[in-house]
């Protein structure tokens, strides 16, 4: 696995390019797509492909090449995200031949794969346990952490159909964390920077907002007035707490499960599960020009703030959102940016 450089050479501020094995490609179109959630990162490249007029690309980007060929991704000379070639598809048509390849950062491994026995870990770390599962994956750089996740578990339990990430996760929020991924491919266990200062204020009447159409939803049946959380400590004691949302009217409940928890950490638990609801019922997709905040002349990024003002979304005035996932898009007519918002409390443990 070869280490990624931070920086290459560039001729616009805004210019995407990939590698491939080394290789910058001429794409015809491009997205990556960068969130706080996923565990990793993802972008996809169209390109023209001719048969045999480049052999070393054709090498790099042929099914046999799946897994094995690295990708990077910069903006600007500015490295974005690392990993793997995870897809070929080929498509020949009257304008010729084109081949969209699929890439992964290398967290993508632990992402897909399913858990192996052992399943119970006992006084281990959030960090412990997560260095113990990067080391099985070549691929995946050392385990970086940003964050206070505490002190260690006493006893945890991995389910069979769960996926390394996905226990990982559970076990994250019950310490109010979240496990992402670093651009350089490493596993990262972090907080929401939900308390830092916006990096830009724009409106949707600016020029060069609203590219597509902006839409909100705000989805009242995601939330609820009562959040029940059944928990299992790791000596089999079943505790119930709840958590109240003071702004839902009426007695609506969700009742939730959480294993393995001690008892300091089920109120976290319960506090970060009704918060992601409030995510899920004020989120939007915001779509911006090119790929550059106008404030920083640098690449949107997620794990940020933003305030925007908008009449289609009430708040002519300004509302201040947490960017969840940036989108990246590059096609023929043009670049643009989808920023997709929550609003920041939806990664607090704080009530």
């Amino acid at each position: 696995m070869t280490t990624a450089s931070l920086a290459i050479p560039f001729t616009e501020p805004d210019e995407l390019k990939i590698l491939v094995g080394g290789i910058p490609i001429f794409h015809t179109s491009a997205e990556v797509y960068k969130s706080i959630e996923t565990g990793c990162d993802a972008w996809t490249a169209t390109i023209e492909w001719t048969p045999y007029l480049n052999p070393a690309l054709d090498a790099v980007t042929d099914k046999r090449a799946i897994l094995i060929t690295e990708s990077q991704v910069y903006i600007g000379g500015k490295l974005q995200a690392n990993g793997f070639l995870y897809g070929v598809k080929t498509n020949f048509s009257s304008s010729g031949r084109t081949k969209t390849l699929s890439f992964y950062s290398y967290t993508a491994d632990l992402v897909d794969s399913k858990m192996l026995p052992p399943y119970e870990f006992n006084l281990i770390t959030l960090e412990a346990l997560a260095g113990l599962f990067a080391v099985k994956f070549p691929a995946t750089l050392p385990v970086l952490s940003t964050a206070v996740t505490g002190g260690p578990f006493k006893k945890v339990t991995a389910e069979p159909e769960e996926t390394i990430f996905q226990f990982l996760t559970r076990l994250a929020r019950q310490r109010g964390v979240l496990i992402t991924n670093t651009i350089q491919g490493s596993l990262l266990i972090t907080q929401a920077n939900i308390a830092s200062p916006p990096v830009a204020t724009i409106a949707e009447a600016l020029p060069g907002v609203g590219l597509a159409e902006i839409s909100a939803n705000f989805d009242g049946r995601q939330r609820f007035n009562t959040y029940k959380v059944n928990a299992t400590t790791p000596l089999n004691n079943a505790t119930t707490f709840l958590v109240f949302d003071p702004e839902v009217i009426g007695s609506r409940t969700e009742i939730i499960d959480v294993k393995d928890s001690n008892i300091g950490n089920i109120s976290v638990a319960g506090a970060w599960i009704k918060n992601k609801q409030k995510a899920e019922a004020l989120s939007m997709d915001f779509p911006v020009a090119g790929f550059l905040n106008p404030q920083t002349m640098l690449p949107w990024m997620e794990n940020t703030n933003i305030v925007i003002k908008s009449e289609t979304i009430f708040e002519p005035g300004g509302f201040l959102f947490f960017i969840k996932a940036v989108k990246f898009t590059e096609t023929p007519d043009g670049k643009s940016t989808i920023l997709s918002l929550v609003p920041p409390e939806s990664f607090s443990v704080i009530p």
